[in-house]
C-alpha cells in the first residue's frame, strides 16, 4: 500500500505531480522529501504539474461543468413539465 488513501494514484502521478511511497517505509519517504529539497527545479516542476492537475480536474469551473452535465443528462430522463407541475406553477402565479 502506497499511502493511507486509495485514490492517491489518480491525483499523485509518481514523479510528475508528487511522489508515492510505502507508508510503512519512512526511509523511502525521507529520500523523496530530500530529493525535493535538494533539487529546486524538480520541486518547481512537481509543484507546477500538481497545481495544473488540480486546476484541470477540480476547479470551480470544472465542478460546475460536471454538475451541469449531470443535470443535462437528467433532463432527458425526467420530464420538465407535466400536469402536476403545471398545476403547482399555476397556483403560485
Amino acid at each position: 500500500r502506497l499511502s493511507a488513501f486509495d485514490f492517491d494514484d489518480r491525483i499523485v502521478v509518481d514523479g510528475k505531480t508528487g511522489f508515492l511511497f510505502d507508508i510503512n517505509n519512512p526511509k523511502e519517504a525521507a529520500e523523496k522529501i530530500l530529493a525535493l529539497m535538494k533539487d529546486r527545479g524538480l520541486y518547481k516542476t512537481i509543484s507546477r504539474n500538481g497545481h495544473a492537475l488540480v486546476n484541470d480536474r477540480y476547479s470551480a469551473r470544472r465542478m460546475c461543468e460536471k454538475t451541469s452535465a449531470v443535470y443535462d443528462s437528467l433532463m432527458h430522463v425526467v420530464p420538465l413539465r407535466n400536469e402536476s407541475t403545471d398545476a403547482l406553477i399555476d397556483r403560485r402565479l
